[in-house]
């Protein structure tokens, strides 16, 4: 535990001191850590209104979008029932300030991760892999700015990964009922809706 402990605090303690060294670095670790993670909808957006004959984007859009959510609301939120971990900005292990605003609350694993990286793994398993690897960068992008500006640890991050590993792997192997019983009747509601 003591080993875990010292890699966090050198991690953190690294990359916040980059994020503080010019009010440019903290600009953009500030943008990276709240608005990257926009990106998970604009690509879901694209992915389903792209024209295809037999609605595979709307299909991929939908594994998607149940992977992110299953990993950020619902195993995160059940490790977070067991696991209590305060934000580095809040707990003094460590002299970090919180450079942008939230709330304080569980820290382990991290939201953003388990949602990303299961939208990135996801991707992956689909085989959409300019979509994966877009998000793969975002994904490292945020997990890194997240670290720098105080509201995690890098176990957290890599605890989120964990997450949205696993959860993409069995939404993966789960595809062929998921497409049959929950996507396609989605499909067919949005088509009646004149929302696809």
């Amino acid at each position: 535990m003591e080993q875990i402990q010292s890699f966090d605090r050198n991690i953190l303690d690294f990359l916040y001191k980059f994020a503080i060294s010019h009010p440019i670095a903290e600009f953009i670790s500030q943008i990276f850590a709240l608005a990257t993670i926009y990106l998970v909808p604009l690509i879901l957006l694209c992915l389903w209104f792209r024209k295809d004959d037999n609605d595979k984007n709307k299909i991929v859009a939908l594994d998607v979008l149940f992977a992110g959510i299953i990993g950020w609301q619902v195993i995160a939120g059940i490790v977070k029932q067991f696991i209590f971990r305060a934000r580095p900005f809040e707990n003094g292990l460590i002299s970090v300030n919180e450079l942008v605003f939230h709330r304080p609350d569980q820290s382990f694993p991290s939201d953003h991760a388990s949602l990303i990286f299961a939208v990135t793994f996801m991707l992956y398993f689909l085989k959409q892999y300019k979509l994966a690897n877009l998000t793969l960068i975002a994904a490292i992008l945020v997990s890194l700015a997240r670290i720098a500006t105080g509201l995690h640890y890098p176990s957290d991050i890599l605890g989120g990964v964990v997450v949205g590993f696993m959860v993409a792997f069995v939404m993966w192997l789960v595809k062929k009922p998921f497409e049959k019983y929950i996507a396609r009747p989605i499909i067919n509601l949005a088509r009646k809706l004149r929302l696809a």
